[in-house]
């Protein structure tokens, strides 16, 4: 189990109730956490994201806004800003940058990808009260 506590991600061992290891990159707190695999990515008030690979940071990635909110998908890290901004990721090596949408004021609060066939399914819900769905065909 994985969860920021702070500025920290605690790994928590759930067959002896101990923390096992605390991870430090973050300077300040730490808002979300998504994993995939091998893979743990961290989003904070430090407008970070943060990629650790067997629980060893690989990649730190520095965006506009607070990171709320990320999704990994088989193809695509998503990463929702506090600033409206969503961040899409192609997968590979690294993370690059692929695609950014602003949707201005119409503030998304949630996020989720989700792998359906062979297409990435993007769903984003927030302060309008409604869910906004994509599809990616070379950009959302």
């Amino acid at each position: 189990l994985a969860y920021g506590s702070g500025t920290e991600i605690l790994l928590h061992n759930l067959e002896n109730g101990t923390t096992c290891q605390a991870l430090s990159g973050h300077s300040s707190r730490v808002n979300c956490l998504a994993m995939s695999g091998n893979y743990l990515i961290s989003g904070g008030c430090d407008k970070k994201m943060i990629i650790w690979e067997n629980f060893v940071k690989k990649q730190e990635i520095l965006v506009k806004g607070a990171v709320i909110n990320i999704s990994i998908g088989k193809n695509h890290v998503i990463a929702l800003s506090a600033d409206g901004e969503i961040l899409s990721f192609k997968r590979g090596e690294n993370l690059v940058l692929d695609q950014e949408i602003n949707l201005g004021m119409n503030l998304q609060e949630s996020l989720a990808i989700v792998d359906y066939f062979d297409k990435e399914i993007l769903a984003l819900g927030g302060a309008d009260s409604r869910i906004h769905i994509y599809t990616f065909q070379d950009e959302w």
